[in-house]
């Protein structure tokens, strides 16, 4: 490490894509680039997005079959990189370093990131064993040094559920947005056989790994009472998931595998984006997505679930899209309708996102 930078050692499960690990590894880039050392603890070195770290990122492999055994490794690490800071997101994660670093007897700051809306995430987690573990990392967000949280709404939920974390611990900085580079990606044709699939029709897009949180089994069933109303379209999902057989089997019982179609994970989303008419997300909760800035980013038209708090904070701001009731299939058509017969000329979400990068680097200076 060069004299005098500041060493930031990143720590999750991987690096597969999601939201949450993307931001990462785009503040752990941007951080590199400006003068900071950066190195990723991974309990297992693996996922598509390890490709996209700039090449002076250390990646540390724990070798580890399961997140919940990272911390007989993790201290030692740390000890041994010595870093000013350790950095995580995900309540999970984010509680494994910090029972790290305390195990470590390092005096590196724990930074924690939330990423969900936590009330709404606990909700969705209603078995004993999750009320438990739940109560035993949100016991340790209180020894965190400072946390960012994604939204005004999301740091003052995170504090009903942990009073101590007062408002100078807290730091608000929404995901940022590589404009520049999203607008380059959205130049790239897609393949002609998924052309041929939309017809000439609408082109509806959801992108989200395929979990339960995402709704899809409800998004679904949505679409088919929606063509039984004589509407058309094509519907393309971009992710994957421990649900792809489940939500094949759903479309294959309401007959709509003539027009929804799971594409899996690609690695650019945003040509997909430039083709859709609408982006889609009626996820049971979010903190703040990430595809659905992207997708704000490209100017689309977006559609959400009115459980979402900071995805409904941002549709009325920028007024690009509908909020339907979550879970009501006939609320949700009706807002479909009306989303796509919506006027194009929107606010872009660059006006209000610009500043994200600088402000990870203001909170580890």
């Amino acid at each position: 490490m060069e004299k005098g930078l500041k060493k930031i050692l990143f720590y999750l499960p991987n690096l597969h894509h999601g939201g949450a690990e993307g931001v990462m590894v785009d503040v752990a880039n941007y951080l590199v680039e400006h003068d900071f050392d950066v190195a990723f603890a991974l309990v297992k070195a693996e996922g598509v997005l390890i490709n996209q770290l700039d090449s002076r990122i250390n990646v540390i492999d724990l070798k580890m079959r399961k997140q919940w055994f990272a911390f007989l490794k993790l201290p030692f690490v740390i000890r041994e990189q010595k870093p000013d800071y350790v950095f995580s997101t995900m309540k999970e994660s984010n509680f494994i370093a910090i029972l790290s670093r305390m195990l470590a007897f390092s005096k590196a700051k724990n930074i924690i990131r939330e990423a969900n809306t936590v009330t709404q995430q606990i909700a969705n987690e209603s078995k004993w064993y999750q009320k438990i573990k739940n109560k035993i990392i949100f016991y340790f967000y209180r020894y965190a040094d400072h946390v960012v949280a994604l939204s005004e709404a999301m740091k003052k939920d995170l504090q009903t559920v942990v009073p101590s974390l007062k408002d100078e611990r807290i730091t608000v900085i929404p995901n940022p947005v590589n404009i520049e580079k999203i607008e380059t990606l959205a130049k790239e044709p897609i393949d002609q056989t998924e052309l041929d699939l939309i017809k000439s029709r609408p082109l509806l897009l959801s992108v989200g790994r395929l979990y339960e949180q995402k709704n899809y089994g409800f998004l679904f069933d949505a679409l088919a009472e929606y063509r039984k109303q004589g509407n058309q379209f094509t519907f393309f999902a971009l992710g994957e998931g421990p649900l792809r057989a489940e939500l094949e089997d759903q479309i294959k019982r309401l007959d709509l595998d003539d027009c929804c179609y799971l594409l899996g994970y690609r690695s650019n989303p945003f040509k997909y984006m430039k083709q859709a008419d609408v982006f889609l997300l009626p996820s049971l909760y979010e903190g703040m997505s990430n595809s659905l800035i992207q997708a704000m980013a490209l100017n689309m038209k977006v559609l959400v679930a009115d459980s979402q708090e900071t995805s409904v904070y941002l549709v009325n701001l920028l007024q690009n899209g509908m909020i339907f009731t979550q879970n009501e299939i006939r609320d949700f058509n009706l807002n479909l309708s009306a989303c796509l017969h919506l006027n194009k000329s929107i606010k872009n979400i660059g006006e209000i996102e610009a500043n994200g990068f600088y402000q990870y680097k203001s909170v580890l200076s």
